[in-house]
């Protein structure tokens, strides 16, 4: 595999009304070192170090938080963003970009801002459309809106989920799109996705990704070059004390026990509160999915590939995407593990010459 080329270029913003992808500021073909990485429905991070006695630098002063940043691995754009910290010294200048989903944690919902017996991808417009078009100078007045679908019921159903209810007040847009897609994710085995492109784009998706058995990445093989394993049963539960309100001021509780699980681990509680249900039937099927993810202990996965041997996720020629699912095989030590995992986040560092790629996994939702 041929080590890849990177190119950042640092853009004025257009204007101050859609605050857009203006004039380009300056490109850099050689930053010292570089890194970028994208996560599952979270904000996208990356950072390049110039040193000081670059003549361009002065180019980005006063720019910071008022310019954009694409990053470009060979011809593919992998990144993009805002540029929005530096950190420098008589040598080094590192600067630090956040990508455009930061800009939903600026903005937030109205106040006491409503929805009755509404379907997921209604309330996802109507947040995205505050968040781009219903607040004046919003960053991200400039992106596009490109695909909200209606996440589902079951896999590949076709029944939407509908909110009942859901107030906001004066929330982070961020966290109620994270929210909507856990929610949304919760009862199903669907990966729901919500982004915005490295060019601007806004997406949600119902189910992203696909599971790819041809990807398989086995400790001793050529691809694996270090990993972690980080297991957590200090946090299994195996019983659910479960409250929940409904309309008219009446609380409804439930617990429910893992029969096996005591036995074997000893009791170990933990008490649930639901905001909103709609009857004792819910509170039972909502306490019971609660209980089925409490006593499961799956590992946190971060795998470290030996350079040149896999495209980083999202680039050309990559066998697998972000939000795609893939076979990890690890039989080493303590850590025995031979299963699908989900791609939830990937960092590339880019570091005197060798391109460094690192995987988080996760385990599938509803597996």
């Amino acid at each position: 595999m041929s080590i890849p080329t990177y190119r950042v270029q640092v853009f004025k913003f257009a204007d101050t009304t859609s605050y857009g992808v203006g004039d380009l500021l300056v490109e850099f073909e050689n930053a010292k070192n570089l890194g970028w990485g994208r996560y599952l429905n979270d904000v996208p991070e990356a950072f390049f170090t110039v040193n000081q006695e670059d003549e361009k630098i002065t180019l980005l002063r006063g720019y910071e938080g008022k310019a954009h940043v694409r990053i470009y691995r060979n011809s593919d754009l992998v990144w993009g963003g805002w540029l929005m910290e530096h950190d420098a010294n008589a040598d080094d200048v590192i600067f630090y970009c956040y990508g455009y989903e930061s800009g939903l944690f600026w903005m937030h919902s109205d106040w006491d801002q409503s929805f009755t017996s509404s379907q997921v991808d209604v309330i996802v417009d109507a947040l995205w459309d505050r968040a781009r078009m219903g607040l004046a100078n919003s960053n991200l007045r400039w992106t596009t809106t490109g695909t909200i679908e209606a996440p589902v019921t079951v896999s590949s159903g076709a029944t939407a989920l509908v909110l009942p209810s859901y107030k906001l007040y004066y929330k982070r847009i961020l966290f109620s799109m994270r929210e909507l897609a856990a929610f949304s994710m919760s009862d199903t085995t669907n990966t729901v996705v919500f982004e915005i492109t490295p060019s601007g784009t806004f997406n949600f998706w119902k189910n992203r990704g696909v599971q790819r058995n041809d990807v398989i990445l086995r400790w001793g093989d050529e691809h694996i070059q270090a990993f972690s394993d980080i297991a957590t049963p200090i946090d299994y539960r195996n019983e659910i004390l479960a409250v929940g309100s409904q309309p008219n001021n009446v609380s409804l509780r439930t617990t429910q026990t893992s029969g096996s699980g005591v036995t074997t681990y000893g009791r170990r509680q933990e008490s649930i509160y639901l905001s909103y249900v709609r009857d004792g039937d819910e509170l039972d099927r909502v306490s019971k999915l609660r209980l089925a993810r409490a006593v499961r202990t799956d590992p946190a996965i971060a795998v470290a590939i030996h350079p040149g041997t896999l495209q980083p996720p999202n680039t050309t020629g990559s066998s697998f995407n972000l939000s795609d699912t893939i076979k990890l095989d690890i039989d080493y030590g303590i850590t025995s593990i031979n299963a699908y995992y989900l791609v939830v986040g990937t960092r590339v560092v880019l570091k005197r010459g060798t391109e460094k790629v690192q995987l988080l996994l996760s385990p599938k939702p509803g597996s």
